[in-house]
């Protein structure tokens, strides 16, 4: 029987945060986040690259990419990390990806990564505007919302610090858009980076 190949959606990052993943029973279903109606496994992005890492043996990298509504991390392994060769810190990229969990973090196992022009990235921003209406920055939060996330945040942390501090990706896919807010408590002494990317609490 033929698998037939899923459709690779066009969505915010902001869309896949936060959101259940489900783990379907079937055989031949993938599992998938329901987005906006869909059963989305598979997804087409153009984001900017703000992280990447690799391990000093090259058979792991990652890279942290942001399309303005949120990040996300694309993980591979072995024979994938050739996808990330040639890719930057700051480059526009294209990328076609499965959507994965990892102890409860979203993240994105890609297919296709490519570098494109800067423009792309204005041209898919004002199509998803288009197709599902403009996304709020994540900087545009307001004193009430600020309170409520930071209390979610040092209550996320609490309970999931086992002593070596918190996945902030984990903390951003299970909170919502909160990379300013962590940093303004990482200024304040309320947080404090036990390693690169893990936060615990200033206790």
């Amino acid at each position: 029987m033929a698998v037939q190949r899923q459709i690779a959606y066009k969505v915010w990052i902001g869309d896949l945060l936060n959101k259940e993943f489900v783990k379907s029973l079937g055989e031949w279903e993938p599992n998938y986040l329901e987005v906006r109606n869909n059963k989305v496994s598979r997804i087409n992005l153009v984001a900017t690259v703000v992280d990447k890492m690799e391990n000093e043996g090259s058979s792991y990298s990652t890279l942290m990419v942001d399309d303005g509504s949120g990040n996300i991390r694309l993980r591979s392994w072995q024979d994938e990390v050739k996808l990330f060769e040639g890719i930057s810190v700051g480059d526009i990229v294209l990328i076609v990806a499965r959507v994965k969990d990892y102890t409860g973090e979203i993240y994105l196992s890609p297919e296709i990564v490519c570098k494109l022009d800067s423009d792309w990235l204005k041209l898919r921003q004002k199509e998803l505007e288009f197709l599902y209406g403009k996304v709020f920055s994540k900087v545009e939060v307001s004193k009430d919302n600020f309170v409520d996330l930071r209390g979610k945040i040092l209550e996320y942390i609490k309970k999931n610090d086992n002593g070596l501090g918190v996945d902030v990706s984990v903390i951003f896919n299970k909170v919502g858009n909160c990379e300013e807010i962590v940093e303004d408590m990482v200024s304040n002494g309320e947080l404090f980076y036990i390693r690169p990317g893990f936060v615990k609490e200033m206790v």
